[in-house]
């Protein structure tokens, strides 16, 4: 029965996600979308907690959906200055290819260190540690590059 309530509740957070995304992206409003991340990341936690303790798989595809939602949702807010040039709109599309393939790679890696055993030892726990900050490095930087 709680389980049955907890699947409304992930659909109803989905959803509304949704809306928020589409109000934000159509009344041009940067705060909308950032609400609607939230929410869109709330809506897989809440489907995590609905499954079982495992690790899911799909974390760095989910990740990078993330990514390329936000990029693409605040790349629609920047003001229209004239025709775009095909080799610009090229290179942007290559770059944010580029940006979710990293992102999935990163997620990937720490994903599988992870779902390593905890009884690896001191050396494995630090590799973890390493592998999760070097993700969240590589995401700092990648970010302070965009701006």
């Amino acid at each position: 029965m709680a389980a049955s309530k907890l699947g409304w509740a992930y659909a109803a957070i989905a959803v509304g996600a949704l809306l928020v995304l589409t109000a934000g992206t159509v009344f041009r409003r940067s705060a909308l979308l950032l609400w609607a991340l939230v929410a869109l990341g709330a809506s897989y936690a809440v489907w995590l907690g609905l499954g079982t303790h495992a690790l899911d798989q799909r974390m760095p595809i989910v990740g990078a959906g993330l990514l390329l939602t936000a990029e693409l949702a605040f790349d629609s807010l920047e003001p229209e200055v004239g025709r775009p040039e095909a080799n610009v709109v090229i290179a942007r599309s290559i770059a944010l290819v580029l940006l979710v393939l990293v992102a999935v790679a990163a997620g990937a890696v720490v994903l599988i260190m992870a779902a390593i055993p905890v009884s690896g030892g001191v050396v494995v726990t630090a590799l973890g540690a390493v592998a999760a900050v070097l993700a969240l490095a590589l995401v700092t930087r990648l970010t302070a590059e965009r701006r």
